[in-house]
């Protein structure tokens, strides 16, 4: 039986390690110089080396997912990189393609996903399969993770990471029951006033997994945060500059300063003019043609603006590589693509495919796989598809693969086809189309040509 440690021991242990690490950066001898204390940097006091829960709790958690939705929803970088992770791994949406022996079941149950599941999979009725998945992956990336109940009413229902928190007195860990191995056992979901504890083999939580015993997503755009923050900011102060420099049309300056200054108006006040009025403003001086007569040692000087200076944009991508590399993208794919040439531009879409995909995967084996077991279960239960053994055998086709050299690649899969290195479901796979269709399509066309008489191309 294991003996809690107490307070003091903790404590102790702490000076301890504080002590040794002191001790470390003074030392000639020290291997690992990263860990020895020195006076020329900041004590990190946010470093530790303890459980995920306790790094990730349910106050710091909330407080991100607070504000990664606000730069979400006022941040157009931030909004752009989250939406292209949705848009370019989704595309059209995840298809499913029964890989069972009973072909007739198979041609079946995709009708009956397309006609009843596709259209309307969630409970509240406002998103198709492909809204929903879209909305899931953005989730996961703005709020660090998103949950789905699959009722009782055969309906998907989306809970958003900030309903699923601990209650009062219900020994959760930021909202989910443990059980002896770490492995949850029931969630607490919130509705209004009220918490409802629900199983977990009939939610799914969808996250990407940063450690091993980690129970909640944090935001992905935690890395960036306070960047996104100071730029937003800086953008802000140098708009202001830009925008007082652009109402300034010309300054009169003398060399023993102007005794009317401060007297009237933003530059002060000129003698009488032709004008007929006593006095007048010196910033109304900017009808055309106007000639304005200048006391003596006085001159005017145009004002042109000089902001943004050349600096502004360098530092800003300096920050928004944060930005791009906490999504798990290129920052030249998420900003200034024009800044590398073709072979640079070739890595750069491989790399960012590359996070394509691995969403793909996160949402097809964590989620697409229960959510077909759930509806056509549901639909072999309910006598709207026959039962079958192996009713869950199915894969998923992904969109087409991004690339920015469509013809030569279309050219090479075409070869490689036509030299046995790879097979149909492979060449139709990288277009995002089933292979089986389109030779049931091809053969349907040339039956159908072949009936009328035409020759065949």
């Amino acid at each position: 039986m294991s003996k809690k440690v107490s307070l003091v021991a903790r404590m102790g242990a702490g000076i301890k390690a504080f002590g040794a690490g002191f001790g470390a950066g003074i030392s000639t001898f020290q291997p690992y110089e990263g860990a020895g204390f020195s006076r020329k940097r900041p004590v990190i006091y946010g470093a530790h080396a303890r459980d995920s829960r306790l790094d990730l709790n349910e106050a710091t958690r909330t407080e991100l997912l607070k504000l990664a939705r606000h730069m979400y929803r006022n941040v157009g970088l931030i909004k752009g990189a989250v939406d292209s992770i949705a848009t370019y791994s989704i595309g059209p949406g995840l298809r499913p393609q029964y890989r069972g022996t009973d072909q007739e079941f198979g041609r079946l149950c995709e009708e009956y996903w397309r006609d009843m599941v596709a259209p309307s999979p969630e409970v509240t009725g406002r998103m198709t399969w492909t809204d929903m998945l879209l909305t899931l992956s953005r989730s996961i990336d703005v709020d660090g993770d998103v949950f789905v109940v699959m009722t009782e009413k055969g309906k998907l229902q989306i809970v958003e990471g900030h309903r699923v928190c601990e209650g009062d007195d219900y020994g959760t860990a930021d909202g989910v029951f443990l059980g002896k191995l770490g492995e949850p056992t029931a969630y607490l979901i919130q509705t209004g006033e009220l918490y409802r504890k629900l199983g977990a083999d009939t939610v799914i939580h969808l996250m990407e997994l940063e450690r091993p015993d980690q129970i909640r997503g944090g935001s992905s755009l935690a890395r960036a945060l306070n960047h996104v923050r100071d730029l937003k900011m800086l953008g802000e102060f140098e708009k202001d500059a830009l925008k007082l420099q652009g109402s300034i049309a010309a300054v009169i300056t003398t060399d023993q300063g102007d005794e009317l200054a401060g007297q009237g108006g933003f530059f002060g006040t000129v003698q009488a003019q032709d004008s007929g009025e006593a006095t007048i403003a010196r910033e109304e001086i900017t009808s055309s043609a106007t000639i304005p007569r200048l006391a003596p040692g006085e001159k005017i000087e145009m004002v042109g603006p000089n902001r943004p200076h050349a600096g502004f944009e360098p530092f800003a991508k300096f920050l928004i590589r944060d930005v791009a590399m906490g999504l798990g993208l290129p920052v030249e794919f998420v900003y200034d693509p024009a800044s590398v040439g073709g072979a640079g531009m070739r890595f750069i879409v491989a790399k960012a495919q590359r996070r394509f995909e691995q969403r793909q995967r996160l949402l097809i084996d964590r989620f697409c796989n229960r959510a077909w077991r759930y509806f056509i279960g549901g639909a072999i239960a309910n006598g709207d598809l026959p039962a079958v053994e192996d009713y869950a055998k199915v894969t998923w086709q992904t969109p087409k693969s991004l690339t920015v050299d469509a013809g030569r690649e279309a050219q090479q899969a075409r070869e490689d086809y036509k030299a046995g290195l790879s097979s149909l479901q492979d060449y139709f796979g990288e277009l995002g189309l089933d292979w089986e269709e389109q030779v049931r399509q091809i053969a349907k066309e040339r039956e159908f040509i072949a009936s009328i008489g035409t020759v065949t191309p």
